[in-house]
């Protein structure tokens, strides 16, 4: 649907007119910046962190307001209320992490929840949402669950959110940063399509070489001002030192920039195939000019058998949320020596560091730690404990809990018994090697801007003086300037003797840092031989990755021109390519136009109303039910629907121990008896009583089965059709203006932060064991203690979380009032025969109660 706001003839384009903004009780973020977006271009915005790039892309989009200055979309005005949201529409914004601005469980939903704010409905949003999936490559994955998706699926997903929206420009804000070397360049290639089938207008903000000069133009913040503009071609050509400044030169970035000085221009191309196609024709100069140009200035070396090993990992299995992903595992990191680990998303790396820093227990396998002798705090050999390995999360930031920048440096040491000296020593080393000035120390964490905020993190990690260092994606987010000091910090723990492991979707960058490369295939770890690039290139294929540019456009070099395929480019409405992995279409996936956006769980075919109508009926009848022999055949009938539903034996047990504590109180406290009145008498007036233990087990069993039943709703029923099925359920209290609506969305939103928390404390809780806390020492008091310095982190981080989300809702235009009605949606014939058998099978079982009572 679109506004009747439709621009004015001549100013089709995103403008930004010399904007003004800062955030309150902090300086100017932007202080003057001027740019224009045209539909149809490429507009890259480079800078280091802090010069201003996400703000201005949020004001681009409408997100923020500028204090000074104007922004206009195809002439309008988002300083106009009453346009906001289309300004909003046209623009869409992708953030860094799409977990960020995702609101629904399922696929479908998300991408519907844009059109439906905008009053779209019906056939118009499915045809909506069928496009939009199919444009980014995720056709027949409506009903899968988002929380399933990969790292890069997850991100196209948030594309295809905004997509649907139909807008006229994106802006990007790091959007490639935290996915795989297969998925960077779908998504580039994505990116090409869309402006270039769609006459979109993209603005994208990269630390990446190579979106950046993929750019029609690059635009250069610094300090929150527009310092340069020009193309791709004049910022390599005129402007090499900027480029190698705000662009961390990597080898395939070198190689460009040699091919562009022997006469290759940018705007051919610069994926590997484009480049090796021109040098083919351009002669043995330029070629041998672009092969020196590749080869990395890190000479790795060959691996030493005699280095000490510092850490060993054998035969290590281990699941992430029941899904087994380390299959007999086995990694050595030896002394003085940095590895390089690489792997599909969701290939287990996250899960291996956490293993080896003794922060997870394998199910089978052993990590040991062989520690030097002389370690200053008292030495260690044998299995790993928290706090032996120093280890740096994906965004670090995020462990950093304390009230200033220099108690997060101290704690680590502090809490591994250091004498104060050495606590000292290591806070001053740590800060120094990460730049952190004496001005930051007495900074608390969370006023920091989001790099500083990342180099007091790592620091803090460093400040652990660990015999192994194990870095998850360190440089994600960080410019150059930080990337260069890292991968100097990174070199110089090699050089004082320790083993330090770097895991990262960045191989361009780290293969010439690294002195080894271990990949993760099939659950296990295999070490790869730093052999030619063909080679490499079919280790990274079987490991589910993309070989880096550099070894792709080497390998193109020297392949002979014969038998050649065409480089895939976006065809149609697909994002899939011979050279990366394709997104894997769901088996028996239908590819449905016309469906119901609520879909059908995949164990739980019943409507989502029916299935909370006798859960209710259910837990009333059971509540109703006082005959324990009755109570059996609820168990029985509860139990092959759980068998139905899928649900095992042990996923039952585990919903009933949960409550296990009350059902103990239960007990106790109706079957105790201290009134001299026991049937069985134990000391004085103390004694069991039978009828009081028939009471507890009538209550134990009713709330046994109510937590069955309602486990195999939740587990069959996804949060996004739990609300819509209280929100059509209760659609008679909005007669009477109960606001069923919104309540159904707040319940919805509810129901999915209700796993966030979970996952918010075990972060906190694992960041703090990283650095040397127990929280299985001493009495009840000094755990809970211990535990109330989990509480502000994780209030922090759910507030942060909330924050974004909303950012994430208002980017896209939602207003409750303004939402489309639901469709109408009738119960199936299934669905009203399954909903009257079962209820006449509760009356059933409640009236032999009351006959048998």
């Amino acid at each position: 649907m679109r506004s009747t706001h439709d621009g004015r003839e001549g100013e089709m384009m995103l403008q930004l007119d010399q904007v003004c903004f800062g955030y309150e009780g902090q300086g100017p973020a932007v202080a003057d910046v001027s740019l224009t977006v045209a539909p149809g271009e490429i507009v890259a915005l480079i800078g280091g962190n802090g010069s201003g790039k996400s703000t201005v892309g949020r004001l681009a989009a409408g997100a923020l307001m500028p204090d000074a200055g104007t922004v206009r979309v195809d002439g309008i005005d988002p300083h106009d209320v009453g346009a906001r949201d289309e300004v909003r529409r046209r623009v869409g914004l992708i953030m860094q992490n799409p977990v960020d601005q995702i609101v629904s469980t399922v696929v479908a939903d998300e991408v519907a929840f844009g059109p439906q704010n905008l009053g779209v409905r019906g056939d118009e949003l499915r045809r909506r949402v069928h496009t939009a999936l199919a444009a980014v490559g995720l056709a027949g994955y409506e009903d899968r669950d988002v929380n399933a998706l990969s790292g890069g699926e997850q991100q196209r997903l948030a594309i295809a959110g905004v997509l649907a929206m139909e807008p006229s420009y994106l802006v990007l804000d790091e959007a490639s940063s935290m996915v795989d070397s297969a998925e960077r360049p779908a998504l580039r290639r994505l990116m090409r399509h869309l402006v270039a089938k769609r006459n979109m207008g993209l603005m994208t903000i990269t630390h990446d070489p190579l979106e950046a000069l993929a750019a029609t133009r690059v635009v250069v913040l610094e300090a929150g001002r527009t310092v340069w503009t020009g193309t791709p071609d004049e910022l390599v050509g005129r402007e090499r030192a900027r480029f190698q400044a705000l662009m961390l030169e990597s080898g395939y970035a070198r190689g460009l920039a040699a091919a562009f000085d022997a006469g290759y221009r940018l705007s051919s191309g610069v994926e590997p195939e484009a480049v090796a196609a021109w040098l083919r024709t351009a002669g043995v100069a330029a070629q041998q000019a672009v092969e020196r140009a590749l080869a990395p200035e890190h000479a790795a070396e060959a691996p030493c058998a005699d280095a000490p090993v510092r850490l060993r990992a054998e035969g290590v299995l281990a699941s992430y949320d029941a899904r087994p992903v380390l299959r007999g595992a086995d990694v050595i990191l030896r002394e003085g020596r940095v590895a390089l680990l690489a792997g599909a998303s969701g290939s287990g790396k996250s899960t291996l560091a956490t293993v080896l820093a003794g922060l997870r227990e394998p199910q089978e396998g052993a990590v040991a730690l062989l520690q030097p002798d002389e370690a200053p705090c008292g030495a260690h050999e044998g299995p790993v404990a928290p706090g032996d390995v120093a280890l740096a999360f994906q965004h670090p930031e995020g462990q950093l809990f304390l009230d200033s920048v220099e108690a997060e440096l101290r704690f680590g040491p502090e809490h591994l018994g250091c004498a104060a000296e050495e606590v000292d020593r290591r806070a001053a080393l740590a800060a120094e090697a990460l730049g952190i000035d004496t001005s930051l120390l007495a900074r608390d964490p969370f006023s920091l801007s989001g790099g500083q905020a990342r180099r007091a993190a790592l620091a803090a990690v460093l400040a652990l003086d660990a015999p192994v260092v194990i870095l998850d994606e360190p440089t994600a987010g960080l410019d150059a300037a930080s990337r260069r000091r890292l991968h100097a910090v990174v070199r110089g723990l090699a050089r004082e003797g320790r083993a330090v492991l770097v895991i990262s979707h960045d191989l361009e960058e780290w293969l010439e840092v690294a002195d080894e490369l271990l990949l993760m295939e099939g659950g296990g770890v295999r070490a790869v031989p730093r052999g030619g690039p063909v080679h490499l290139d079919e280790a990274f294929a079987r490991a589910g990755l993309a070989a880096p540019e550099a070894w792709r456009l080497r390998a193109l070099m020297s392949a002979p021109p014969a038998g050649e395929e065409p480089v895939a480019e976006m065809s149609g409405e697909g994002a899939s390519s011979h050279a990366t992995r394709g997104p894997e279409k769901p088996s028996g996936a239908p590819q449905r136009e016309q469906r119901d956006l609520m879909p059908e769980e995949p164990r739980g075919r019943l409507d989502a109303r029916v299935k909370i109508i006798l859960l209710l009926v259910g837990i009333a009848g059971v509540f109703l039910t006082g005959n324990l022999a009755v109570l059996a055949l609820w168990a029985v009938a509860a139990g092959a629907l759980a068998l139905r539903a899928g649900m095992g034996a042990r996923a039952l047990l585990r919903a009933v121990r949960r409550a296990a504590v009350l059902m103990a109180i239960i007990v106790a406290a109706n079957l105790v008896s201290c009134d001299g009145t026991a049937d069985v008498a134990l000391a004085g007036t103390w004694g069991l009583s039978i009828a009081g233990g028939l009471r507890a087990a009538v209550a134990v069993a009713r709330i046994a089965l109510m937590l069955v039943s309602s486990l195999m709703v939740t587990a069959t029923t996804t949060p996004v059709a739990v609300a819509d099925a209280v929100v059509r359920l209760g659609a008679p209290l909005a007669r009477w203006g109960v606001p069923v609506e919104e309540l159904g969305m707040v319940l919805s939103l509810a129901l999915r932060f209700i796993p966030l928390v979970t996952e918010e404390v075990h972060r906190v809780e694992l960041a703090q064991r990283s650095r040397g806390v127990r929280f299985d020492e001493g009495g009840l008091v000094a755990r809970i203690q211990v535990w109330k310095t989990v509480l502000v982190p994780v209030m922090v981080g759910l507030f942060r979380r909330a924050d974004r989300l909303g950012a994430a809702m208002d980017a896209r235009c939602y207003h409750e009032s303004r939402r489309a009605p639901r469709d109408p949606r009738p119960l199936a014939c299934l669905d009203r025969l399954a909903l009257a058998g079962g209820l006449a099978g509760i009356a059933a079982l409640v009236a032999v109660s009351y006959l048998c009572s």
